[in-house]
């Protein structure tokens, strides 16, 4: 389905200095309470999104680790077409559709958000940076995850949680990060 960004603070950070740094960048912040996820997480810690008026499909974060794959389909949806009666071919022509559609809205959400925070790797650098300043804030967790169900029900298991500090976090790094692990930004 699609890509979210979600964070991870120490629960003694001050959320509304949270929020109004994440609605200067065109966000805005839910605490999520998912358990599959909160579980994993140290008792003294907040789990948020910093939600963007959509999903985080098309983000470059962790772009170089994708490489060039298809849009996911789900097995169950291709089953589901299968059940009703479609061919294999026909459900390869709605595979090659889906990404096609897939692409196109992805590079006019790319162009339109890209005009209003910047280029999105350079954007998280500096984003990270301010949220570290903030007073209680002392790390940042990123965890990037491909949903295909909700947001607060998604059974996630976080492979790693590695600790970076704020200067190893360049464009570049951000570019080659991986799924499901909880990145730990600190200064």
């Amino acid at each position: 389905m699609c890509h979210f960004i979600t964070m991870v603070f120490p629960a003694s950070a001050d959320t509304n200095l949270l929020a109004e740094l994440f609605r200067r960048r065109h966000r805005s912040m839910e605490r999520l309470t998912n358990p599959h996820v909160t579980t994993q997480l140290r008792p003294d810690e907040m789990y948020v999104q910093p939600a963007p008026k959509m999903c985080d499909c098309g983000t470059s974060l962790g772009s170089l680790r994708r490489g060039t794959e298809p849009p996911r389909v789900e097995r169950r949806e291709t089953e589901q077409l299968r059940r009703k009666g479609w061919s294999g071919a026909k459900i390869d022509r709605w595979l090659q559709q889906q990404t096609q559609y897939l692409e196109r809205i992805r590079q006019e959400k790319e162009s339109r958000e890209s005009a209003a925070r910047g280029a999105d790797p350079d954007s998280w650098c500096q984003t990270i940076s301010e949220l570290l300043a903030l007073p209680g804030v002392g790390y940042a967790g990123i965890l990037l995850h491909w949903y295909s169900g909700g947001i607060q029900s998604e059974r996630i298991q976080l492979a790693d949680r590695r600790r970076v500090r704020v200067d190893s976090s360049t464009p570049d790094f951000l570019h080659n990060i991986d799924e499901d692990i909880l990145y730990e930004f600190y200064s």
